[in-house]
């Protein structure tokens, strides 16, 4: 089975999760979980809005072929599908570099919408993830990405050589995973309060009779952080935003 975006993303915050949705596992999302994907959606939007506001030609929303890819005939490109054998996913976006570094490396730069104000380690890595994913389908890996992240939509530069070895030692993980078929050891963290897997950890440890684990899995836990920090997210383009946005204006080509 080919590690997706959502096994990738799973496995940065919990092995078990990963796991359980590898092998098809039902769960309950979380009235938290539910909340994070209503406010992505709607980040996700704006993004797309600030961004397709600094073009002159309208972007290509798809997944061009690799010939058309390399022609370099579009500017921008949303929801961009690498779908390549041992790894899937989908690109928020690839804007067109046309610097001299750019003709020897990738040209496209991949660039992810986050509505959090402050990028984790995990944020930088799923960006990492999708320059891996875009690599498998153009041949080279692009140095660097972007972010688009917080109320003001901030861009944010990430440099994605010194992650890439990380990401090839947690694609050697989750690959040894699925193949052993093995479920990992129950260990509890922070995002168990939003996970859609809770409840099964919970009657796990409930059975293993460990009062640690129960107290972790606390409901309420983490709970009122976490909304505390997306409701401050706004999701119409701002003047900040606008301006942090121009340097990823490429020049404009005329589609052949």
């Amino acid at each position: 089975m080919p590690i997706t975006e959502e096994i990738f993303a799973a496995f940065l915050k919990c092995e078990t999760k990963a796991y359980l949705k590898y092998s098809s596992t039902l769960g309950a999302q979380s009235e938290l979980s539910q909340w994070r994907q209503h406010q992505q959606k709607e980040y996700r939007e704006a993004c797309r809005k600030l961004l397709c506001s600094a073009l002159h030609a309208p972007p290509f929303v798809g997944t061009p072929d690799l010939q058309t890819l390399k022609g370099q005939r579009f500017d921008l490109i949303l929801d961009y599908i690498v779908a390549h054998g041992d790894i899937h996913a989908c690109l928020d976006a690839l804007a067109l570099s046309r610097g001299k570094r750019a003709k020897l490396d990738c040209p496209y730069t991949p660039i992810r919408f986050v509505p959090s104000e402050r990028l984790s380690t995990d944020d930088k890595l799923m960006l990492a993830f999708d320059a891996v994913a875009l690599s498998k389908v153009y041949g080279r890996t692009p140095r660097a990405g972007r972010i688009i992240h917080g109320r003001n939509q901030t861009v944010a530069t990430v440099a994605l050589f010194p992650l890439l070895g990380r990401i090839q030692r947690v694609l050697r993980a989750v690959n040894d995973q699925q193949t052993k078929a093995v479920q990992p050891t129950l260990v509890l963290n922070k995002h168990c309060a939003e996970c859609e897997f809770q409840s099964r950890c919970r009657q796990v440890a409930m059975q293993k009779d460990d009062l640690s684990l129960l107290t972790s899995l606390s409901p309420r836990s983490g709970k009122g952080r976490t909304k505390k920090e997306f409701s401050q997210c706004s999701n119409s383009p701002t003047r900040s935003g606008l301006r942090d946005v121009r340097h990823l204006r490429p020049q404009s080509i005329t589609p052949h």
